[in-house]
């Protein structure tokens, strides 16, 4: 591959200053290409036209507005700027320096010799800042956002557990209740039956006294043995008697507890006949319906006491139900309307009730109130997606801080050590002694090493690249980044992409491509990394695969640790803002992870 030629703007209104300059850029080992214009305007006026790698300007022009007013536009954020100035003039270098300027250079046959080295440093220096400044955007936000999320995560579990063990509790009270009720119908039945014996016993007691009365009017002599007799028959339908009134008094007996254990049941107890009428409801039901027994039992069930906007659908059901069209419906929720016009969630277990020849009769039915359950269940849903909002407001939020702070940073300490290096030189053209400007020497190093590690720190606290160049140049700086930091072999694929991607959506793919890079480094054991970035209709789709270790995702999802969370940190941003989040991996056969998200965000 072809070398680069940089390309360099130089300022220069001196003929023989620029013919020398341009000289000592011909015979540099590196491929610069120098571009000389005589005036700041006209350098305005060809920067609108071609672009440059890197300008050298001699603040020392007739024109000091037009220099001026060249620092005041957003130059120094596009490119790097270097002054070139003579001795005493610190005050200009300065408010350069301010306005944006990279670095000085004092004129000088010397240092007009030394400029294409001056060049490749601060070509060098440049792409350092360009590449820093994305590297610490969201450092402090992932670690308050993951340690949030994951108090939230437990919160939810144990409100999920609790949910979770009162619906095994009702369940549990229902089928005790349906037990009971099945227990009852047996005694019921065995009581109709002693009934019926009775019934039959009272008959043929009866048809023995019409015969004894027949006996009696045909022998009248017989009438002395035939009392005797009828006596005896008497006493016979006095005891028949007193065992049906004793059976009459168990059956009501058995009928109120019946009624007694329906009453306590914590469900809704609802039998209803072939006609839809309601034949059986507990005080559970009564409860919750707002109505006394006597304003439900006979009424129908469908046209009081379910909405409007229900009851057909229902009744054609219970229809083919009764006629034996359809199977039991064995487990089912609708809503019921109570006396003050409220809609309840009912979940119903039903029955069919049958009589002795098996044919359907009826339904019975226990009913639960889930209503609250169900507020409660989207309520919970409200605030999952509150917080996913929050978290994600917040992690932007902390993003556009750091850059701030990085801001802060270039334009205040930065300017403060670059006019104290410029004052101590200075200073050092006054000292007259070896010793003193050895010092000197030393402190000017010193200044220097500290506005380098100034740079680095503004560069690494918030780099610029993600928001002057776009996602896919950061992408790339990453990839050279990671590369050279973990010894991986890191391959990027893009293709032509839309440039109105989303500034949110570019910060998160940025974050979480970093965030897989770093899992593979720490845990994937692999050599080799290919991330690929396309557009597919309005969306923007990142791969990231390796050829390492691989994992059991089931695990890793379920687990606490930093890289578990973070791949569920990840899912969740992507998922707030409309994306998705797909990885498939396989212990020993590697990970591809997948993510995307619409190109606007949602």
């Amino acid at each position: 591959m072809a070398e680069k030629i940089f390309n360099i703007l130089l300022v220069e209104d001196d003929e023989a200053q620029a013919a020398l300059i341009a000289r000592k850029f011909k015979h540099s080992k590196k491929p610069f290409e120098l571009t000389i214009v005589d005036t700041p305007a006209q350098a305005i006026d060809y920067l609108d036209r071609e672009s440059v790698d890197l300008i050298f300007v001699d603040i020392f022009h007739p024109d000091s507005v037009s220099v001026d007013t060249f620092f005041k536009g957003k130059l120094t954020t596009k490119y790097p700027i270097v002054v070139i100035t003579d001795y005493g003039d610190e005050v200009r270098v300065v408010k350069t320096m301010k306005a944006g300027a990279m670095d000085y250079i004092v004129k000088s046959s010397e240092n007009i010799s030394d400029l294409p080295h001056v060049a490749e440093r601060t070509l060098r220096d440049w792409d350092l800042i360009v590449k820093r400044r994305q590297a610490k955007q969201a450092l402090r936000a992932a670690n308050q956002q993951l340690t949030a999320t994951n108090q939230q995560l437990t919160a939810n579990e144990q409100q999920l557990r609790a949910a979770n063990q009162q619906l095994s509790a009702n369940e549990q009270q229902l089928r005790a209740a349906n037990q009971q009720l099945s227990a009852n119908e047996q005694q019921l039945r065995a009581a109709n039956q002693q009934l019926s014996a009775n019934e039959q016993q009272l008959r043929a007691a009866n048809q023995q006294l019409s015969a004894n009365e027949q006996q009696l009017r045909a022998a009248n002599q017989q009438l002395t043995a035939n009392e005797q007799q009828l006596r005896a028959a008497n006493q016979q339908l006095e005891a028949a008697n007193q065992q049906l009134i004793a059976a009459e008094q168990q059956l009501r007996e058995e009928i109120n507890r019946a009624q007694q254990y329906l009453d306590i049941a914590g469900a809704i107890i609802l039998a209803i006949n072939a006609n839809g009428n309601v034949g059986l409801i507990n005080q559970k039901g009564c409860e919750i319906l707002g109505y006394s027994k006597e304003q439900i039992l006979g009424k129908n069930w469908f046209s009081n006491f379910l909405p409007a906007w229900h009851r057909n659908e229902t009744k054609l059901t219970f229809s083919k139900l009764m006629e034996n069209n359809i199977g039991p419906v064995e487990h089912h929720e609708n809503p019921i309307i109570t006396s003050k016009g409220e809609e309840k969630l009912i979940a119903w277990h039903n029955t069919v009730i049958r009589d002795d020849m098996g044919n359907i009769t009826g339904t019975l039915a226990s009913g639960t109130d889930i209503t609250e359950q169900r507020q409660a269940e989207k309520k919970l849903q409200e605030y999952q997606q509150q917080l996913r909002f929050l978290a994600s407001e917040l992690s932007l939020t902390e993003e556009r801080q750091r850059r701030h702070m990085s801001t802060l940073l270039h334009d205040n300490i930065g300017q403060v050590l670059a006019l104290s290096k410029i004052k101590l030189g200075s200073i050092r053209q006054m000292v007259d002694t070896n010793e003193h400007r050895k010092s000197m020497d030393e402190l000017g190093s010193m200044i220097d090493e500290a506005i380098k590690f100034t740079r680095t720190l503004t560069f690494e606290l918030s780099p610029p690249i993600l928001y002057e160049l776009g996602l896919q140049a950061a992408l790339e700086w990453l990839v050279d980044k990671t590369g050279q930091q973990h010894g991986l072999e890191v391959n990027f694929m893009d293709s032509p992409v839309e440039s109105s991607i989303s500034t949110d959506i570019q910060v998160l793919f940025f974050q979480a491509v970093r965030e897989l890079l770093i899992n593979v480094a720490k845990h994937a054991r692999a050599s080799k990394v290919n991330i690929s970035l396309k557009q597919q209709d309005d969306k923007i789709e990142i791969s990231v695969t390796d050829n390492g270790i691989g994992f059991d995702y089931a695990k890793v999802k379920s687990s606490t640790r930093p890289a578990g969370f973070g791949l569920f940190n990840i899912r969740e941003r992507l998922t707030f803002m409309g994306g998705d989040f797909q990885i498939d991996t396989h212990p020993a056969k590697g990970t591809t992870i997948k993510l995307s998200a619409p190109i606007k965000g949602e």
